[in-house]
């Protein structure tokens, strides 16, 4: 399963403190989770992308140092099908 188009905005509260919530959540709570795809773009107003302000950045760096969340491995694989990692 795949979490497309996440984000959070600096507006009505804490953006670093729904980053920790949500990665922590995800982890813990939604284990069938593979991938998230943060939204990444400035749209009437509101500032989706992660680097809106440091204490955002250091909490997403925090909560994806993890174990449980794994770097890109197939963005360099040019062989078809790509076949999932072993565990």
């Amino acid at each position: 399963m795949m979490l497309a188009e996440i984000a959070s905005t600096d507006r009505g509260g804490s953006k670093s403190a729904w980053i920790r919530n949500m990665l922590h959540t995800v982890r813990t709570n939604y284990r069938k989770v593979r991938a998230l795809i943060w939204l990444d773009l400035e749209d009437r107003g509101a500032h989706w992308p992660i680097e809106t302000s440091s204490s955002a950045i250091r909490a997403f760096r925090q909560g994806i140092a993890n174990p449980a969340y794994r770097p890109n491995e197939f963005g360099k694989i040019t062989s078809r099908p790509i076949k999932p990692p072993r565990r």
